[in-house]
């Protein structure tokens, strides 16, 4: 038998920020914080553990021996790399030690994690089956990791709460129906509130994936003794990190991507118009990452690439695609306020190692006619080629000098495309949601005028970033639309048979 001694008692100080303290001393059944980076939402998640399994004296808030919760996440690995080092150093800050078998503890106060807890260690009223990915403590708690990258991955079990991390990142259906269930409970088996409870912290969500961590805040106002919703920007945590600080960050990100300042650090909400141009586009189907080494998984070095071109007086946009002959690739964009040459200058330095140097180019025919240099007689389209043969790539123009087609056969082309259905299409789009954020958020949320043209108010609305409004989308349905004609003419197959 082991024994402890208790350290001498010490008083220790921990600093919470506002919106910290109101997540810990929040107690409805469900709880969810919406915060951007820098909240410390990881971190304190950590003491907000101990205080659902061990309860409050002061708050009148009974513990939980020998409960079993569930900690869910997209993945284990973002659980096991992110989630749970803070977690572990919230537990050390107040005097929790990981006990290692061989080692004397210098604690009273011992946890372990990924293997059986040792016989001095209570047991939970309702032991795992397997310890490999469990947090276990002394008075018989523990925490199971559990994940939705696998189908019904995480279906069967009990448990008495749940902590619930990124869960923008979750799909919202699969939660509802997989790992709400498993929240089961007899009555009277704890009197604390959090029995049974929904712990849930998440950045802010970029597509329409993660909207349904939304639903909390609707559910509050109808119901605030069961549902508390929180949200946090950077500049809630000023006491933290101070104003220079956050200034600097903001510099640096600005300079890079504004849209990712707003969203990760201004919690800024992305919302998508009831009257969207592409009804159909929805991000869990259309929209995928990178892989874990950065490439994007559907770009091939040897083939050539497709710039499609958008001219703003205030902004150039080019987005730069792939098409394997079934799938349409969006996998870039650039941005230029001062010249096309700065804005091409960007593709070539970004693309250097392009083993095929060849482009393929598409995009607003007014190109052709627009001049952007008042000292020569030079269109835009020829400028931007002149240039890219400079560089050392072969430009071959895609451009469609014919009139615009008809509104209502390109949208209705594009959106039938975009569900995908057997014997519809044999082309499916697919768009980099961190390469092409501000793609992605232009075609999320372009409005549809009555004649289906599109609403381009955002164009001059001087108060929103012009890389947000529809230049963007433009430019995806220059190469898009040219690509399913020509697919659909080729093969002979139908694309658009009604939606």
């Amino acid at each position: 038998m082991i024994e402890l001694k208790a350290p001498e008692p010490t008083v220790k100080r921990i600093f919470f920020t506002d919106k910290q303290r109101e997540f810990l001393a929040a107690a409805e059944p469900r709880v969810a914080w919406v915060g951007s980076r820098g909240s410390g939402k990881t971190r304190t998640t950590g003491f907000k553990l101990l205080r659902i399994i061990g309860g409050s004296t002061a708050d009148g808030i009974a513990p939980m021996p020998r409960s079993k919760g569930m900690l869910v996440g997209k993945s284990y690995a973002q659980l096991e790399t992110k989630e749970l080092p803070e977690m572990k150093n919230a537990l050390a800050a107040v005097g929790y030690q990981e006990y290692r078998r061989g080692t004397v503890p210098q604690s009273p106060y011992l946890f372990v994690y990924g293997h059986k807890p040792p016989s001095f260690f209570g047991k939970p009223l309702v032991p795992p089956e397997d310890y490999n990915r469990v947090l276990s403590f002394m008075d018989g708690c523990c925490l199971e990791l559990i994940t939705l990258n696998a189908k019904d991955g995480a279906r069967g079990g009990s448990y008495d709460y749940a902590i619930v991390t990124e869960a923008a990142f979750l799909n919202g259906t699969r939660y509802n129906t997989e790992v709400k269930p498993m929240l089961r409970g007899v009555a009277g088996k704890y009197s604390s509130p959090y029995y049974l409870s929904e712990t849930m912290t998440t950045s802010m969500p970029w597509t329409s994936r993660g909207q349904w961590v939304f639903d909390t805040e609707a559910l509050a106002h109808e119901e605030p003794a069961k549902y508390r919703f929180i949200q946090s920007n950077v500049y809630d945590s000023l006491s933290v990190y101070g104003f220079e600080q956050i200034e600097q960050w903001r510099r640096e990100v600005c300079a890079k991507n504004p849209l990712i300042w707003e969203v990760e650090y201004m919690n800024k909400r992305l919302v998508r118009p009831s009257n969207a141009y592409y009804p159909r586009l929805d991000a869990d189907i259309h929209a995928y990452g990178v892989l874990s080494d950065g490439t994007d998984a559907y770009y091939q070095a040897a083939e050539p690439l497709l710039l499609s071109f958008d001219f703003n007086s205030e902004l150039f946009t080019v987005t730069v695609h792939q098409f394997d002959g079934y799938i349409i690739s969006t996998q870039s964009e650039f941005f230029d306020e001062k010249s096309l040459e700065s804005l091409c200058r960007q593709f070539v330095e970004t693309y250097a190692q392009h083993l095929q140097k060849v482009v393929h180019l598409y995009g607003d025919i007014n190109g052709y006619y627009m001049r952007v240099n008042n000292l020569n007689d030079v269109s835009a389209y020829n400028e931007i080629t002149t240039y890219l043969q400079r560089q050392g790539w072969a430009v071959l123009d895609k451009i469609n000098y014919q009139p615009n087609p008809e509104h209502y056969r390109r949208y209705q082309a594009i959106n039938t495309t975009l569900v995908e259905s057997a014997g519809i299409s044999q082309v499916i789009i697919r768009i980099n949601e961190k390469r092409c954020a501000f793609t992605l958020r232009s075609l999320l949320a372009t409005p549809i005028n009555p004649d289906f043209t599109k609403d381009k108010s955002s164009e001059k609305d001087k108060l929103l970033n012009p890389r947000e409004a529809t230049h963007a989308s433009d430019t995806c349905d220059y190469v898009w639309f040219r690509l399913i004609e020509q697919n659909a003419r080729h093969k002979g197959t139908p694309y658009m048979p009604g939606l």
